[in-house]
């Protein structure tokens, strides 16, 4: 009798997102799929807000400069609880890690000693990225420290498309924006 397969641990996006999962488009689908490390690669354009505030917000968490048709590399490694995700803009690194979320239809992200909720609505094909909560160093924000997100994820003649915007609480002043498209640069990587 053969051995029976077992069908692998679905992927940090696949458990979050879990009956809304077959809603997403397969270029956004296959984007968060890596079981392994893989990279993609695209363009981007890049604007940064202009105020004191938004441009030290966006040099604090590492955000990229602003720029027209900016090269962009994304590079995803899948972690035993969550992913690493390493933004290169034009040589600008921008690194975060991917983690699980207890809450439904959620996930959270670290960039150094901050910490965003974000949940994951779906329609229509495009899934969008709302900051819920937020830490500082552990330390619970309140919800009027958060940045407000205007970000999106979705499929454009099917190529993996993105729109990520992100205010700064109480005013919505740009901090920065980023939007563009991305491509499997190669056959993923399998997990070892």
């Amino acid at each position: 009798m053969p051995a029976q397969q077992r069908e692998p641990a679905p992927t940090l996006f696949q458990a979050a997102l879990a009956d809304r999962w077959d809603a997403l488009p397969p270029a956004v689908q296959r984007l968060h799929s890596v079981r392994g490390t893989e990279s993609f690669t695209g363009r981007a354009r890049v604007v940064r807000g202009r105020s004191p505030i938004a441009r030290l917000a966006a040099w604090l968490l590492g955000f990229p400069r602003a720029g027209d048709d900016v090269p962009l590399r994304l590079t995803l490694t899948c972690l035993p609880h969550g992913e690493a995700w390493e933004r290169s803009f034009d040589g600008r690194r921008l690194r975060s890690r991917l983690l699980p979320s207890p809450r439904r239809y959620c996930y959270r992200e670290r960039f150094g000693a901050f910490t965003f909720e974000q949940a994951l609505p779906v329609k229509d094909g495009v899934m969008r990225l709302r900051v819920r909560r937020g830490w500082l160093l552990g330390v619970p924000l309140p919800s009027l420290l958060l940045p407000r997100s205007c970000a999106s994820e979705c499929a454009v003649d099917g190529r993996f498309q993105f729109d990520i915007g992100i205010h700064l609480p109480v005013s919505g002043a740009l901090i920065v924006r980023y939007q563009g498209s991305l491509a499997p640069e190669a056959p993923p990587i399998a997990a070892e």
